[in-house]
């Protein structure tokens, strides 16, 4: 059972994926920490701070298709625009919709040290209610 504020990530590395876990006490904070786990996952120190917003919202019919929606638009952000989320929030706007807002960093000022997520495998992602509070997980190609 997780404490009601109990948050937090794990991550595990194989040769060309990653599997990432994250759990919180709403949606919305789980979600969150899987975005937090994923930019974990190749960059350990970020810039304090941020230097520029950034939010979209992402949505869809189940809580596993809202986290696969949330981390695909990440992953474009990161490889198209060269930005990590340097502070990541989830908000609700309502039962099938998250707006994740960061503040973001440009990739260029870390220092990677793991490979830059390519993409999410979509058969292994799940979002859920579990005990007190919101479990994730995902399967991410590096």
């Amino acid at each position: 059972m997780l404490k009601q504020d109990a948050r937090g990530t794990r991550r595990v590395v194989h040769a060309a994926d990653l599997c990432i876990a994250a759990w919180g006490p709403t949606r919305e904070a789980c979600l969150a920490e899987a975005v937090r786990a994923l930019v974990e996952s190749f960059v350990h120190a970020r810039p304090a701070g941020g230097s520029a917003a950034w939010s979209f919202e992402a949505s869809g019919p189940t809580d596993g298709s809202v986290l696969v929606a949330l981390l695909d638009g990440v992953i474009a952000m990161m490889r198209m625009r060269s930005l990590i989320p340097v502070t990541v929030e989830g908000v609700g706007v309502d039962g099938s919709m998250v707006r994740l807002r960061c503040r973001t960093a440009d990739l260029a000022a870390v220092i990677p040290v793991g490979a830059i997520p390519k993409g999410l495998s979509r058969r292994e992602v799940r979002c859920e209610r579990a005990g007190g509070g919101w479990r994730c997980a995902a399967r991410i190609d590096v």
